[in-house]
């Protein structure tokens, strides 16, 4: 079998210059909903400029089956001010919900996180935080046409999940000029 063969006996070097990869669906996970999931990449991120970093979790969903492995992607400004922030009382207030939210994920995962005396590493994220399967409450962002997940809650997995019904599209959006950053805490 060469490297452009294809499983079906075709070739996939045709000389084609168009080609469009289906996809499944893409929505988001219904705004309120409950999912099982699990940290499976916990690391520190810098800004593009590197003038601040924050943690970056990348949750997997396991449960429900309709929502599974799909990716929810998560900020947590523990250390410096978010950019996008002009306010520095809402950023103090962003701060500290953000070590709320870590420090709820880091007793949901075991607690081993919170023994560090220091700062902690990539490897102390990775090795407290990962695999640990836990309920994420999962709310709807939009911003024009685009979309997506961000996490308002995290829960002990005994809690359960709970999917809430979608409903049809409202409004448009607000411009990002309008949106309060009290109002996403990521």
């Amino acid at each position: 079998m060469g490297f452009w063969d294809l499983s079906d006996g075709e070739s996939a070097n045709t000389g084609e210059k168009e080609y469009e990869q289906e996809t499944g669906n893409l929505s988001p996970i219904p705004d309120g909903s409950s999912v099982l999931a699990l940290i499976d990449e916990a690391k520190w991120n810098e800004t593009r400029d590197e003038q601040a970093e924050h943690i970056s979790l990348r949750w997997s969903v396991i449960e429900p089956a309709e929502f599974a492995n799909r990716k929810v992607f998560q900020k947590l400004w523990v250390t410096d001010d978010d950019p996008n922030v002009k306010d520095a009382a809402k950023m103090e207030k962003k701060r500290d919900k953000a070590k709320r939210m870590l420090a709820a994920i880091d007793a949901n995962a075991g607690g081993k996180l919170s023994k560090v005396p220091r700062r902690p590493s990539d490897d102390d994220l990775a090795l407290a935080l990962t695999n640990r399967p836990m309920i994420i409450k999962c709310m709807v962002w939009e911003m024009g046409d685009n979309s997506g997940n961000w996490i308002a809650a995290v829960s002990p997995k005994a809690k359960g999940v709970s999917v809430a019904e979608t409903k049809a599209p409202a409004k448009k959006a607000a411009p990002v000029s309008d949106v309060d950053d009290d109002d996403v805490p990521f």
